[in-house]
């Protein structure tokens, strides 16, 4: 049998869409998928209809794709994203409580790498530290809690590949996680 694809619905923004969205599970409401724009804002669709359900200005354009670290709570999803202006920050989008309120996204931290960033941001799960490669030429850790910058490593040339974590030979943070940029 041939399978036949259909167009479930369409969402235009402002400029390219660049990253991957990401698909984020919410208790008790649909799926949703969050994506940047080049034309400066982060969205938040309902997957099923592709209905609108946050939007927010985030001060450059997304090349890189969102990451989700572990909720602060059950009606919400923590969210961490870079600029091509440097901008690297940590957002908290939450559902509704009740059928009349609405969804919100707001900023817990920013931090201005002063360096583009096109890398996805990779999160070490034992040190609890976000790693990233810029355009600098540099890979830099900040804390997730609150962006803090803990550790840069320079590099000859810039970065534009996402790290991700690994056992084979690489960049450690001294805290035991290993990163590697292929």
């Amino acid at each position: 049998p041939v399978l036949v694809l259909q167009l479930a619905w369409a969402f235009e923004t402002g400029g390219e869409i660049t990253c991957r969205p990401l698909l984020l599970p919410v208790d008790g409401h649909a799926d949703v998928l969050v994506f940047g724009s080049y034309d400066g804002h982060l969205y938040v669709l309902e997957q099923r209809h592709g209905s609108v359900l946050a939007q927010a200005s985030i001060g450059g354009s997304l090349f890189a794709s969102p990451i989700a670290l572990p909720p602060p709570s059950s009606s919400s999803s923590s969210l961490v994203l870079c600029t091509n202006r440097g901008l690297l920050s940590r957002w908290l989008l939450t559902a509704p409580s009740s059928p009349s309120a609405s969804w919100s996204l707001s900023t817990t931290w920013t931090h201005d790498l002063r360096s583009p960033t096109f890398s996805t941001p990779c999160l070490c799960p034992s040190s609890s530290l976000l790693v990233l490669g810029c355009t600098d030429g540099s890979i830099r850790a900040v804390r997730a809690s609150d962006g803090k910058p803990v550790w840069r490593r320079d590099t000859p040339q810039p970065v534009f590949s996402s790290p991700t974590p690994t056992s084979l030979p690489s960049i450690t943070d001294g805290g035991g996680d290993d990163v590697a940029f292929i």
